[in-house]
Formats: C-alpha cells, sequence, structure tokens
C-alpha cells in the first residue's frame, strides 16, 4: 500500500521468475531422507505463492519471490487445464511443475 499500485507491479514483473522444478528434482532425491511425503509440485508452488524466498537448503540466497506471477499462472492454469491423472504426467512432477511455471 505504501508503494503504490503501478510501483508495487511494476516490482512485481522485474522480479526474478521463481521456477519450481529444482525444489521438485532436490525434494525428489532427498524425499525418502527428508520424510516428504506429500506433493512435491504443490509444496513448491505454494512456498513460491507464499513467498518463501528459499524453498530448498541450496537455493540461491537474495531471490524474492514472485507472488504475483505465481497466482497469475495459477489462474491461467485454471484456464488451460492439463490433468496430473493420465499415466504419464501422475508419475512427473516436474512437467506438471515445468506446466505451471510457464502459464
Amino acid at each position: 500500500m505504501q508503494l503504490g499500485f503501478s510501483v508495487w507491479l511494476e516490482d512485481q514483473f522485474a522480479r526474478h521468475v521463481g521456477v519450481l522444478e529444482p525444489f521438485i528434482r532436490w525434494a525428489g532425491e532427498n524425499a525418502d531422507a527428508l520424510s516428504i511425503y506429500n506433493d512435491h509440485k504443490q509444496n513448491a508452488w505454494w512456498g513460491r505463492v507464499m513467498g518463501v524466498p528459499e524453498l530448498r537448503p541450496d537455493d540461491p540466497t537474495g531471490l524474492l519471490p514472485d507472488p504475483l506471477r505465481q497466482r497469475v499462472g495459477y489462474c491461467l492454469s485454471q484456464i488451460f487445464v492439463i490433468s496430473d491423472r493420465m499415466e504419464d504426467l501422475a508419475v512427473n512432477p516436474a512437467g506438471m511443475a515445468n506446466f505451471m511455471t510457464r502459464c
């Protein structure tokens, strides 16, 4: 509110794109050791939307989250729908995450 609407939008558009695939690959490799039993794609997306700057311990520091881009991508994914229930996509969370990032 202090920035104003147009300045806030410009700031959001200038931010680095928060991709989800690196977290998904990391979580897939470390899931058993870290007891991660839920959907890695949802974990990654939720972290980006909620503004978590580092989704995994080896993330580069200093990147600002991009919640506006993530939420617009989610909205577009509700229009351009794909299902993760198909055999090929259900076992490929990286493919689903790339779809979400590119919307």
